[in-house]
């Protein structure tokens, strides 16, 4: 999966989210690198999980550097 998620992102000339629930912990990383460089345009985000049900918002912004915007939600239980 990695690799396949590399060199899609090394391809690839615009940003590229990866959405996951893994941990069930809220994180935003860049966390993969190609064989010389670190693949800026592909972001991870990794969601809430049971029993944290909580939920992100994400902005999409073509036209802002930083393509996209992300905040998580937290519900009160």
């Amino acid at each position: 999966m990695r690799s396949r998620c590399r060199g899609r992102g090394h391809e690839a000339h615009t940003s590229v989210l990866l959405v996951h629930g893994d941990t069930h912990f809220f994180k935003v990383d860049k966390p993969l690198y190609s064989p010389d460089r670190l693949l800026s345009n592909l972001t991870r985000l990794q969601t809430f999980g049971s029993p944290l049900i909580h939920w992100v918002r994400v902005t999409v912004e073509p036209k802002n550097a930083n393509v996209f915007s992300v905040q998580p939600v937290i519900v009160k239980p």
